[in-house]
This record gives structure tokens, sequence and C-alpha cells, in this order.
């Protein structure tokens, strides 16, 4: 690749801290006190998932009009030669996102305190099929965008600005996107930043080892249809 250029670093200023951080001002109070109707929740999933195609595209055909490939940035299958590693670290992340949701759901006292949890923090998450239905392109849009935002380009930027010579550099460019990713959603609480940070951290990791965006995309996609359709069987008490 190229080395950076003045572009790359407008676009990391104001994709990567500006706009992530920024959505630090929302708060759950500016939250709570909005009536979400299942209109409204339909309407923030739509203009939401436009949102993200229209950052992805953006970024994305800044790399391309710099003359790079795209491969650079994750689009390509993931290395053959890195596939046991991904697949212990895919089959890790699944295993902890199953224990975290057993954890939250998996008694009456559980699911109580995550219902409760939910209206109070995320009320806008999906709680019928309808609203299910209308939160799969989001899904789908925050599964590919988002890598393609946090993963493909922020962490391919972090790698050329600060080298991969050893485990330091490799933490340091993939535990930045995730914090930051963890901060821009602290409107839902620390349990909820903290978790987003450590799913986005395997993401990182994932991409880093394989220079491919299939596998973060795949899991993410997964995570987001899992949580929606969590919040529909259980965000009213009548659901056992």
């Amino acid at each position: 690749m190229t080395d950076l250029s003045l572009i790359d670093h407008l676009l990391f200023v104001l994709f990567c801290l500006i706009i992530p951080l920024g959505s630090m001002a929302r708060t759950p109070h500016s939250i709570q006190e909005v009536e979400w109707t299942p209109e409204m929740k339909v309407a923030l999933y739509r203009s939401n998932a436009i949102m993200l195609w229209v950052v992805a595209g953006i970024l994305v055909g800044a790399w391309l009009l710099q003359g790079r490939s795209l491969a650079w940035m994750g689009f390509q299958l993931p290395l053959s030669e890195k596939m046991p590693q991904a697949l212990l670290i895919a089959l890790s992340f699944v295993l902890l996102y199953a224990v975290d949701s057993w954890r939250q759901l998996g008694t009456p006292q559980a699911r109580a305190r995550t219902r409760a949890r939910w209206q109070s923090m995320t009320p806008f998450v999906p709680a019928s099929w309808r609203e299910f239905r209308a939160f799969i392109p989001l899904a789908l849009a925050a599964g590919i965008c988002e890598e393609i935002w946090f993963r493909g380009f922020c962490i391919t930027y972090l790698v050329h600005l600060f080298g991969l010579d050893g485990p330091a550099e490799a933490v340091l460019v993939v535990a930045l996107p995730a914090l930051i990713f963890a901060l821009s959603h602290s409107y839902q609480g620390g349990e909820a930043m903290f978790k987003i940070g450590v799913l986005s951290f395997f993401f990182g990791v994932l991409f880093l080892t394989t220079r491919s965006l299939v596998w973060p995309i795949i899991l993410h996609i997964a995570v987001d249809l899992a949580s929606g359709l969590l919040s529909v069987k259980y965000y009213y008490s009548t659901s056992k």
C-alpha cells in the first residue's frame, strides 16, 4: 500500500474520532424521555442503515480514488493458512456470546433485570416481529458497514501509521478502534459498553489474523440478528 495521505488523516479524524465520540453526547435520559412507537423504531432503523451505507461508501470511494486495492481493506477471502486460528477465535467468540446470553436471560430473575435494562437504556430495540423485520436491513448494514468502517479502514490506517513490528503494535491497532466503537455506545451504559468493546476486539483480532472482513462481517451480522431475536422474545414480561 502507498503511504497515508492527507485524505486518510482527515477521514480518520472525522469518521474514527469526531463522529463516533460525538455520539457520546447522547445520554440515557435523552433516550428514555422519547416514547418509542413502532413507527419511530422503523424510521430509526432505516435512517441508521442509510447513514452506515453512506459512510462505508465514502470510505471505500476515497480508497479507490487513491488508486488502492480493496484487498488492503479486507475485501478478500481469509488467508487459508490462518484458518485454524480464525476458527479458534470465532468459536471462542461464539462461546463467550452464548455464555453472556445465558447470564442475561437464563433465569426468570436474569430476564427481569435484562428486560428492565432494555426498557430503560435501549427502548428502541425490536419488541415485535414487525419491528424485527424492519431491523434486519439495519443488522445487515451494521455488520457490513461498521466492519468496513472500524476494521477495514480504521485498523488498516493504524497499521500503516504505527507499523506492526510486534505484539504491542498489534494490540494497539486492534484495541483503539474497539475502544472508540465502545465509547460511541456509552448511552447504553457501562456494562453494554464493555461488552461491545470486547466483541469489537474479537472482530479486530479476526481481521488482523485473516486480513479479511469476511469473518468479522459474518459474526457481526449474526450477533445483531441474535440480539434482535432475543429482544423480540423477552422484551415483554409475558415471555417465559
